[in-house]
C-alpha cells in the first residue's frame, strides 16, 4: 500500500464519526478524484476497509479485517 493511502486511514483512525470527503481532502490537500482512487485501492486490497455513506467515510474495523491488515 501507498503512503498516501495509509494517510487516508491514518486520518479516519482519529475520527470518531463520518468522515466527509471535503473533510479528508482539506486536510490531507488531494482532490476527490484522488481521494476515490485511494479508497479504491484500499478497498481491493483490505477488503472493504473502508465504509462509505451519504455521510462520508469511516473505517470498518471488525476483527477480521484487522487481521488481515497485521497479517499483510
Amino acid at each position: 500500500m501507498k503512503s498516501k493511502e495509509l494517510k487516508v486511514i491514518d486520518y479516519l483512525q482519529e475520527q470518531k464519526d463520518w468522515a466527509t470527503s471535503s473533510q479528508i481532502c482539506l486536510s490531507l490537500s488531494i482532490s476527490r478524484r484522488t481521494l476515490q482512487s485511494y479508497i479504491k485501492n484500499i478497498n481491493l486490497e483490505h477488503n472493504g476497509l473502508i465504509l462509505s455513506s451519504r455521510d462520508g467515510f469511516k473505517l470498518n474495523l471488525t476483527d477480521q479485517i484487522i487481521d488481515h491488515i497485521e497479517n499483510n
